[in-house]
């Protein structure tokens, strides 16, 4: 079984894995374990956006901030997501990008912890191995039902 950090560094260095969970054509890697709180050395396990110029901020870039559980997401995923995702909605003000969105990875997650997630906007995902080695993401989606009109009323 693969750590944390091996999971979080393939995530990394292949980053057309996660463009194609997201369904974007590239991602720029802002960075791994990036600091989001300096007094109590808290980090984000990845930051990305989904485009970038050196030379300029852009307006219609997402900074997407990642969380990634090595085995069972839970109801704490939505505490560290939201602390993420608002720090980074302050620093949207600097104009290296516009909006602000939080992704879950795990292998698997809790009921209460997916519904919290979903709750509150936020994607969740679930890492599995690649018969070609590494990993590979697949988004779980809440299912809505829709109520099916009776007929015989």
């Amino acid at each position: 079984m693969s750590s944390h950090k091996e999971v979080l560094r393939y995530l990394s260095t292949n980053k057309e894995v996660l463009a194609d969970a997201l369904g974007l054509p590239s991602i720029w890697v802002r960075s791994e374990e990036y600091v989001i709180d300096r007094k109590t050395k808290e980090k984000a396990d990845l930051v990305f956006q989904d485009k970038f110029d050196p030379y300029q901020g852009l307006k219609d870039a997402t900074c997407f901030a990642l969380e990634l559980k090595k085995e069972k997401g839970d109801h704490e995923v939505l505490g560290q997501l939201k602390k993420y995702t608002n720090v980074l909605n302050k620093l949207s003000r600097y104009g290296h990008w516009g909006k602000v969105e939080g992704i879950a990875v795990a292998q698997e997650y809790t009921k209460s912890g997916k519904e919290l997630l979903w709750d509150e906007g936020f994607r969740t995902f679930i890492y599995y191995p690649a018969s070609s080695g590494g990993f590979k993401l697949r988004e779980e989606k809440k299912i809505i039902r829709k109520a099916s009109k009776n007929s015989n009323r």
